[in-house]
């Protein structure tokens, strides 16, 4: 009897790691973006898109409002940076992200607010051999091109699709364990 329940809820323990860890998006060999990133303990996908910022952020063209606040923004940029740029090749080879030709240095850039002559950005810099960090910057031109750039992109990010949480597994599995464990009983007590 216990062994089946101690099976059970081992099985609900193991399922409480199935959506941990982001999984990246490759294409030719470029990491194009990323999905279940965890920021403040929501899951978002990420894509790494060049463009200006009117043309790819909702709230740079003044008639959206943006996904992050400047506190927002940070932490999204250093989810970034834990979970995905830390990680071989990143580190030693920015130009395999995607919409970055430099093998030295990248900006992954996620605005946050409209201000007069641009947009407050908090950037990433993904640089070769060399710890990355955040960066907060006011008035970056809204309208420029990452494209021309060849060192920036921006992040694009977006709600992830809501997974059931594993405790949901866990809790479903202790119920049915319950249910039988009540069944055996009521099967013996009874014969």
């Amino acid at each position: 009897m216990f062994a089946r329940f101690g099976c059970v809820f081992v099985l609900g323990l193991f399922s409480s790691g199935i959506f941990a860890d982001p999984v990246l998006e490759i294409q030719t060999g470029q990491l194009v973006g990323a999905t279940g990133v965890d920021v403040d303990g929501i899951l978002y996908d990420v894509a790494f898109v060049e463009g200006s910022c009117v043309t790819l952020i909702a709230g740079c063209d003044g008639n959206g409002s943006f996904l992050f606040t400047q506190a927002g923004a940070v932490l999204a940029a250093q989810a970034l940076i834990d979970q995905i740029f830390s990680l071989a090749p990143y580190t030693t080879n920015p130009s395999l992200i995607s919409g970055c030709s430099s093998t030295v240095i990248c900006y992954v850039i996620t605005p946050f607010a409209l201000v007069p002559g641009g947009v407050d950005i908090a950037r990433v810099m993904v640089r070769a051999l060399i710890s990355e960090k955040v960066q907060i910057l006011a008035a970056w031109n809204k309208n420029v091109s990452t494209g021309t750039l060849g060192k920036s992109v921006y992040a694009v990010w977006s709600l992830s699709a809501v997974p059931l949480p594993a405790a949901v597994w866990l809790f479903g599995s202790a119920l049915v364990g319950l249910g039988l464990v009540g069944r055996r009983r009521k099967q013996f007590s009874g014969a």
